[in-house]
Protein backbone atom coordinates (compact mmCIF):
# COMPACT_ATOMS: atom_id res chain seq x y z
CA UNK A 1 0.00 0.00 0.00
CA UNK A 2 2.99 2.32 -0.49
CA UNK A 3 0.95 4.67 -2.67
CA UNK A 4 -1.88 5.01 -0.14
CA UNK A 5 -2.47 7.75 2.40
CA UNK A 6 -4.17 6.40 5.51
CA UNK A 7 -5.83 8.15 8.46
CA UNK A 8 -6.15 6.33 11.80
CA UNK A 9 -8.43 7.84 14.44
CA UNK A 10 -7.41 6.62 17.88
CA UNK A 11 -8.15 6.90 21.59
CA UNK A 12 -4.74 5.58 22.63
CA UNK A 13 -2.85 8.40 24.36
CA UNK A 14 0.31 6.27 24.42
CA UNK A 15 0.67 7.22 20.75
CA UNK A 16 1.78 10.63 22.00
CA UNK A 17 4.78 9.00 23.71
CA UNK A 18 7.52 8.26 21.19
CA UNK A 19 9.06 5.73 23.59
CA UNK A 20 5.89 3.66 23.93
CA UNK A 21 5.38 0.27 22.33
CA UNK A 22 2.22 1.41 20.58
CA UNK A 23 4.09 4.32 18.94
CA UNK A 24 6.78 1.88 17.82
CA UNK A 25 4.10 -0.39 16.35
CA UNK A 26 2.60 2.46 14.33
CA UNK A 27 6.03 3.41 13.02
CA UNK A 28 6.15 -0.12 11.68
CA UNK A 29 2.70 0.23 10.11
CA UNK A 30 3.75 3.50 8.44
CA UNK A 31 6.44 1.70 6.44
CA UNK A 32 3.69 0.17 4.32
CA UNK A 33 2.02 3.48 3.39
CA UNK A 34 2.88 6.59 1.47
CA UNK A 35 1.75 8.52 4.55
CA UNK A 36 0.13 7.43 7.81
CA UNK A 37 -1.70 10.11 9.78
CA UNK A 38 -2.87 9.24 13.29
CA UNK A 39 -5.35 11.51 15.05
CA UNK A 40 -5.49 10.90 18.82
CA UNK A 41 -8.46 12.08 20.88
CA UNK A 42 -6.66 13.68 23.79
CA UNK A 43 -6.81 16.85 25.88
CA UNK A 44 -3.14 17.37 25.06
CA UNK A 45 -2.33 19.35 21.91
CA UNK A 46 0.62 17.82 20.09
CA UNK A 47 2.10 16.98 16.68
CA UNK A 48 4.77 14.31 16.19
CA UNK A 49 6.46 13.65 12.86
CA UNK A 50 8.59 10.57 12.27
CA UNK A 51 9.40 9.90 8.60
CA UNK A 52 6.06 9.09 6.96
CA UNK A 53 4.18 8.87 10.28
CA UNK A 54 2.41 11.93 11.65
CA UNK A 55 0.59 11.79 14.99
CA UNK A 56 -1.78 14.66 15.73
CA UNK A 57 -3.72 15.55 18.87
CA UNK A 58 -5.89 18.66 18.60
CA UNK A 59 -6.53 18.98 22.35
CA UNK A 60 -9.57 20.22 24.27
CA UNK A 61 -10.66 21.04 27.81
CA UNK A 62 -12.88 17.98 28.31
CA UNK A 63 -14.01 14.83 26.47
CA UNK A 64 -16.87 16.54 24.64
CA UNK A 65 -14.68 19.38 23.39
CA UNK A 66 -11.93 16.92 22.43
CA UNK A 67 -14.48 14.96 20.38
CA UNK A 68 -15.95 18.05 18.68
CA UNK A 69 -12.59 19.68 18.05
CA UNK A 70 -11.17 16.48 16.56
CA UNK A 71 -14.19 16.16 14.26
CA UNK A 72 -13.97 19.79 13.12
CA UNK A 73 -10.20 19.70 12.58
CA UNK A 74 -10.32 16.39 10.68
CA UNK A 75 -13.09 17.79 8.50
CA UNK A 76 -10.79 20.69 7.59
CA UNK A 77 -7.86 18.29 7.16
CA UNK A 78 -9.75 16.13 4.66
CA UNK A 79 -10.65 19.16 2.55
CA UNK A 80 -6.96 19.72 1.88
CA UNK A 81 -5.45 16.23 1.94
CA UNK A 82 -6.03 13.11 -0.12
CA UNK A 83 -6.83 10.13 2.12
CA UNK A 84 -7.56 6.71 0.64
CA UNK A 85 -8.62 4.82 3.78
CA UNK A 86 -9.87 5.87 7.22
CA UNK A 87 -9.47 3.36 10.05
CA UNK A 88 -10.98 3.94 13.49
CA UNK A 89 -9.82 2.29 16.71
CA UNK A 90 -13.31 1.51 17.99
CA UNK A 91 -16.94 1.34 16.79
CA UNK A 92 -18.03 4.10 19.20
CA UNK A 93 -16.36 7.53 19.57
CA UNK A 94 -13.78 7.27 16.80
CA UNK A 95 -16.19 5.13 14.81
CA UNK A 96 -18.89 7.80 14.53
CA UNK A 97 -16.30 10.39 13.45
CA UNK A 98 -15.02 7.95 10.84
CA UNK A 99 -18.51 7.13 9.52
CA UNK A 100 -19.50 10.78 9.03
CA UNK A 101 -16.23 11.84 7.41
CA UNK A 102 -15.96 8.74 5.22
CA UNK A 103 -19.46 9.29 3.84
CA UNK A 104 -18.95 13.02 3.33
CA UNK A 105 -15.65 12.63 1.47
CA UNK A 106 -16.40 9.22 -0.09
CA UNK A 107 -13.43 7.56 1.56
CA UNK A 108 -13.14 3.84 2.31
CA UNK A 109 -13.78 3.07 5.98
CA UNK A 110 -12.30 0.36 8.19
CA UNK A 111 -13.43 0.00 11.81
CA UNK A 112 -11.27 -1.84 14.32
CA UNK A 113 -12.81 -3.86 17.15
CA UNK A 114 -10.32 -4.41 19.98
CA UNK A 115 -12.62 -6.18 22.43
CA UNK A 116 -15.63 -8.50 22.42
CA UNK A 117 -18.17 -5.67 22.47
CA UNK A 118 -20.94 -7.49 20.62
CA UNK A 119 -20.34 -11.19 21.33
CA UNK A 120 -19.67 -11.10 25.08
CA UNK A 121 -22.50 -10.43 27.55
CA UNK A 122 -20.09 -9.17 30.22
CA UNK A 123 -19.33 -6.02 28.24
CA UNK A 124 -23.01 -5.02 28.22
CA UNK A 125 -23.50 -6.00 31.87
CA UNK A 126 -20.53 -3.93 33.05
CA UNK A 127 -22.43 -0.61 33.07
CA UNK A 128 -25.45 1.26 31.73
CA UNK A 129 -23.01 3.25 29.61
CA UNK A 130 -21.87 0.05 27.93
CA UNK A 131 -25.48 -0.82 27.02
CA UNK A 132 -25.65 2.48 25.15
CA UNK A 133 -22.32 1.78 23.46
CA UNK A 134 -23.51 -1.69 22.47
CA UNK A 135 -26.63 -0.47 20.65
CA UNK A 136 -24.93 2.57 19.11
CA UNK A 137 -21.98 0.45 18.01
CA UNK A 138 -24.25 -2.10 16.31
CA UNK A 139 -25.42 0.66 13.98
CA UNK A 140 -22.03 2.30 13.49
CA UNK A 141 -20.18 -0.89 12.63
CA UNK A 142 -22.61 -1.72 9.81
CA UNK A 143 -21.42 1.42 8.01
CA UNK A 144 -17.85 0.11 7.62
CA UNK A 145 -16.45 -1.24 4.37
CA UNK A 146 -14.38 -3.66 6.44
CA UNK A 147 -13.77 -4.58 10.07
CA UNK A 148 -10.56 -5.62 11.77
CA UNK A 149 -11.19 -7.87 14.80
CA UNK A 150 -8.42 -8.77 17.21
CA UNK A 151 -10.77 -11.33 18.84
CA UNK A 152 -11.53 -14.60 17.06
CA UNK A 153 -14.83 -14.87 18.95
CA UNK A 154 -15.96 -11.38 17.99
CA UNK A 155 -14.87 -11.94 14.41
CA UNK A 156 -16.98 -15.10 14.10
CA UNK A 157 -19.96 -13.22 15.55
CA UNK A 158 -19.65 -10.33 13.09
CA UNK A 159 -19.21 -12.64 10.10
CA UNK A 160 -22.39 -14.46 11.15
CA UNK A 161 -24.14 -11.06 10.90
CA UNK A 162 -23.02 -10.75 7.28
CA UNK A 163 -20.30 -8.14 7.90
CA UNK A 164 -16.89 -7.96 6.17
CA UNK A 165 -14.85 -8.82 9.24
CA UNK A 166 -11.27 -10.09 9.38
CA UNK A 167 -9.52 -11.72 12.32
CA UNK A 168 -6.19 -10.01 12.95
CA UNK A 169 -4.70 -9.83 16.46
CA UNK A 170 -1.62 -7.79 17.37
CA UNK A 171 1.76 -9.55 17.37
CA UNK A 172 4.99 -8.89 19.24
CA UNK A 173 8.61 -8.74 18.17
CA UNK A 174 9.45 -12.29 19.24
CA UNK A 175 13.22 -11.77 19.36
CA UNK A 176 12.75 -9.28 22.20
CA UNK A 177 11.03 -11.87 24.41
CA UNK A 178 12.50 -15.20 23.27
CA UNK A 179 14.46 -15.97 26.44
CA UNK A 180 15.50 -19.21 28.06
CA UNK A 181 14.21 -19.43 31.60
CA UNK A 182 14.22 -21.93 34.44
CA UNK A 183 11.17 -23.34 36.19
CA UNK A 184 12.32 -23.32 39.80
CA UNK A 185 9.66 -22.04 42.20
CA UNK A 186 9.89 -18.24 42.47
CA UNK A 187 6.83 -17.54 44.69
CA UNK A 188 5.64 -14.89 42.24
CA UNK A 189 2.30 -14.72 40.43
CA UNK A 190 2.00 -11.97 37.82
CA UNK A 191 -0.84 -9.91 36.35
CA UNK A 192 -0.19 -7.31 33.64
CA UNK A 193 -2.94 -5.07 32.31
CA UNK A 194 -5.15 -2.06 32.90
CA UNK A 195 -6.74 -1.84 36.33
CA UNK A 196 -10.35 -1.77 35.13
CA UNK A 197 -13.49 -3.86 35.69
CA UNK A 198 -12.97 -5.71 32.41
CA UNK A 199 -9.89 -7.48 33.78
CA UNK A 200 -11.75 -8.96 36.80
CA UNK A 201 -8.79 -8.41 39.13
CA UNK A 202 -11.07 -8.69 42.17
CA UNK A 203 -11.47 -12.40 41.41
CA UNK A 204 -7.71 -12.80 41.25
CA UNK A 205 -7.33 -11.15 44.66
CA UNK A 206 -9.95 -13.43 46.19
CA UNK A 207 -8.29 -16.56 44.81
CA UNK A 208 -4.85 -15.33 45.86
CA UNK A 209 -6.14 -14.79 49.41
CA UNK A 210 -7.26 -18.44 49.47
CA UNK A 211 -3.92 -19.70 48.14
CA UNK A 212 -1.95 -17.50 50.51
CA UNK A 213 -3.40 -19.36 53.47
CA UNK A 214 -1.73 -22.50 52.12
CA UNK A 215 1.46 -20.96 50.67
CA UNK A 216 2.25 -17.93 52.82
CA UNK A 217 5.44 -17.01 50.97
CA UNK A 218 3.52 -16.16 47.81
CA UNK A 219 3.56 -12.72 46.21
CA UNK A 220 1.09 -11.34 43.68
CA UNK A 221 2.59 -8.69 41.41
CA UNK A 222 0.19 -6.37 39.59
CA UNK A 223 1.60 -4.29 36.72
CA UNK A 224 -0.49 -1.50 35.22
CA UNK A 225 -2.51 1.60 36.00
CA UNK A 226 -6.21 2.31 35.94
CA UNK A 227 -9.26 3.77 37.62
CA UNK A 228 -9.66 0.87 40.06
CA UNK A 229 -6.21 1.04 41.63
CA UNK A 230 -7.29 2.57 44.95
CA UNK A 231 -10.27 0.22 45.21
CA UNK A 232 -8.06 -2.78 44.57
CA UNK A 233 -5.60 -1.65 47.25
CA UNK A 234 -8.54 -1.32 49.64
CA UNK A 235 -9.68 -4.85 48.73
CA UNK A 236 -6.20 -6.16 49.55
CA UNK A 237 -6.50 -4.58 53.00
CA UNK A 238 -9.91 -6.19 53.55
CA UNK A 239 -8.54 -9.58 52.51
CA UNK A 240 -5.46 -9.16 54.75
CA UNK A 241 -3.06 -9.68 51.84
CA UNK A 242 -1.82 -6.08 51.47
CA UNK A 243 1.75 -6.98 52.42
CA UNK A 244 1.90 -9.69 49.76
CA UNK A 245 0.39 -7.83 46.78
CA UNK A 246 2.64 -5.37 45.00
CA UNK A 247 1.27 -2.68 42.65
CA UNK A 248 4.07 -1.61 40.32
CA UNK A 249 2.32 0.75 37.91
CA UNK A 250 3.40 0.85 34.26
CA UNK A 251 6.65 -0.74 33.16
CA UNK A 252 8.68 -0.55 29.97
CA UNK A 253 9.35 -3.55 27.75
CA UNK A 254 12.65 -4.50 29.38
CA UNK A 255 11.09 -4.35 32.85
CA UNK A 256 8.08 -6.41 31.70
CA UNK A 257 10.36 -9.13 30.32
CA UNK A 258 12.26 -9.27 33.61
CA UNK A 259 9.04 -9.49 35.64
CA UNK A 260 7.61 -12.26 33.45
CA UNK A 261 10.74 -14.40 33.57
CA UNK A 262 10.90 -14.03 37.35
CA UNK A 263 7.32 -15.18 37.86
CA UNK A 264 5.99 -18.72 38.07
CA UNK A 265 3.08 -17.94 35.76
CA UNK A 266 0.92 -15.13 34.41
CA UNK A 267 -2.83 -14.85 35.10
CA UNK A 268 -5.36 -12.98 32.95
CA UNK A 269 -8.84 -13.50 34.50
CA UNK A 270 -10.74 -11.06 32.23
CA UNK A 271 -14.50 -10.89 31.73
CA UNK A 272 -13.82 -10.02 28.08
CA UNK A 273 -10.79 -9.24 25.96
CA UNK A 274 -9.67 -8.19 22.55
CA UNK A 275 -6.69 -10.47 22.53
CA UNK A 276 -4.46 -9.91 25.55
CA UNK A 277 -1.00 -9.07 24.23
CA UNK A 278 0.64 -10.03 27.51
CA UNK A 279 -0.25 -13.63 26.62
CA UNK A 280 2.06 -13.53 23.59
CA UNK A 281 4.77 -11.90 25.69
CA UNK A 282 4.57 -14.47 28.46
CA UNK A 283 4.49 -17.41 26.05
CA UNK A 284 7.48 -16.03 24.14
CA UNK A 285 9.55 -16.23 27.36
CA UNK A 286 8.35 -19.77 28.04
CA UNK A 287 6.20 -18.68 30.98
CA UNK A 288 2.89 -20.56 31.45
CA UNK A 289 -0.37 -18.60 31.27
CA UNK A 290 -3.77 -19.03 32.88
CA UNK A 291 -6.56 -17.07 31.21
CA UNK A 292 -10.29 -17.12 30.69
CA UNK A 293 -11.96 -18.30 27.49
CA UNK A 294 -11.89 -14.89 25.89
CA UNK A 295 -9.43 -13.15 23.57
CA UNK A 296 -6.46 -15.48 23.03
CA UNK A 297 -7.90 -18.07 25.42
CA UNK A 298 -8.92 -21.13 23.44
CA UNK A 299 -7.36 -19.72 20.25
CA UNK A 300 -3.66 -19.15 20.88
CA UNK A 301 -3.79 -20.94 24.23
CA UNK A 302 -5.14 -24.47 24.12
CA UNK A 303 -6.18 -25.74 27.53
CA UNK A 304 -3.79 -28.35 28.93
CA UNK A 305 -1.60 -28.21 25.83
CA UNK A 306 0.28 -24.91 26.00
CA UNK A 307 -1.50 -23.14 28.85
CA UNK A 308 -4.65 -23.30 30.96
CA UNK A 309 -8.01 -21.88 29.86
CA UNK A 310 -10.83 -21.49 32.40
CA UNK A 311 -14.44 -20.33 32.28
CA UNK A 312 -15.12 -16.64 32.80
CA UNK A 313 -15.59 -15.53 36.41
CA UNK A 314 -15.19 -19.05 37.81
CA UNK A 315 -13.46 -18.82 41.18
CA UNK A 316 -13.02 -22.56 41.77
CA UNK A 317 -11.53 -23.16 38.32
CA UNK A 318 -9.08 -20.31 38.78
CA UNK A 319 -8.12 -21.56 42.25
CA UNK A 320 -7.52 -25.11 41.00
CA UNK A 321 -5.51 -23.89 37.97
CA UNK A 322 -3.29 -21.63 40.07
CA UNK A 323 -2.74 -24.30 42.71
CA UNK A 324 -1.88 -26.85 40.03
CA UNK A 325 0.86 -24.64 38.58
CA UNK A 326 2.16 -23.73 42.02
CA UNK A 327 2.62 -27.37 42.99
CA UNK A 328 3.74 -28.93 39.71
CA UNK A 329 7.10 -27.82 38.34
CA UNK A 330 7.00 -30.31 35.48
CA UNK A 331 3.63 -28.97 34.33
CA UNK A 332 4.94 -25.40 34.46
CA UNK A 333 7.85 -26.49 32.32
CA UNK A 334 5.71 -28.48 29.89
CA UNK A 335 3.15 -25.70 29.33
CA UNK A 336 5.82 -22.99 29.23
CA UNK A 337 7.90 -24.71 26.58
CA UNK A 338 4.84 -25.69 24.53
CA UNK A 339 3.58 -22.10 24.71
CA UNK A 340 6.91 -20.76 23.52
CA UNK A 341 6.94 -23.20 20.61
CA UNK A 342 3.42 -22.08 19.64
CA UNK A 343 4.02 -18.34 19.71
CA UNK A 344 7.26 -18.67 17.73
CA UNK A 345 5.30 -19.94 14.74
CA UNK A 346 5.17 -17.62 11.73
CA UNK A 347 1.42 -17.00 11.96
CA UNK A 348 1.77 -15.32 15.37
CA UNK A 349 4.77 -13.13 14.50
CA UNK A 350 4.54 -9.35 14.43
CA UNK A 351 5.65 -9.23 10.81
CA UNK A 352 3.03 -11.74 9.66
CA UNK A 353 0.17 -10.12 11.60
CA UNK A 354 1.18 -6.63 10.46
CA UNK A 355 1.10 -7.81 6.86
CA UNK A 356 -2.31 -9.38 7.50
CA UNK A 357 -3.56 -6.06 8.87
CA UNK A 358 -2.23 -4.19 5.85
CA UNK A 359 -3.95 -6.71 3.57
CA UNK A 360 -7.21 -5.94 5.35
CA UNK A 361 -6.81 -2.26 4.50
CA UNK A 362 -5.99 -3.18 0.91
CA UNK A 363 -9.20 -5.20 0.68
CA UNK A 364 -11.10 -2.25 2.13
CA UNK A 365 -10.37 -0.19 -0.97
CA UNK A 366 -12.24 -2.81 -3.02
CA UNK A 367 -15.43 -2.70 -0.95
CA UNK A 368 -17.08 0.64 -1.66
CA UNK A 369 -20.72 0.35 -0.69
CA UNK A 370 -22.14 3.78 -1.44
Amino acid sequence: MKTYNVLFISLDKDLLDQNSRVFERHKNYAKYFNKLYVSVLSKEKQIINDNNLEVISFGGSNKLFVFLKTFIKLNEFLKNNKIDVISTQDPFFTGIIGVILAKKYRIFLNIQVHAEFFSNKYFRKESIKNYFYYFAGKYIIKQANSIRCVSHYENENLISKGLNSYFCPIGIEIKDFNIKRDYDFKNNILFIGRLVKQKNIYLLLIVFSRLFKEYNRLKLIIVGEGELKNELIHSCNNLNIEEHVEFLGRKNKKEVINLITNSDFVVLPSFYEGWGLVVNEAMATGTPVIMTKTGAGGVLIKDGSNGIVIDINNEDQLYKAMKLLLTNKELRKKLGKAGQKTVLKKEWSQEYLTRKWINTLEKTTEMRTY
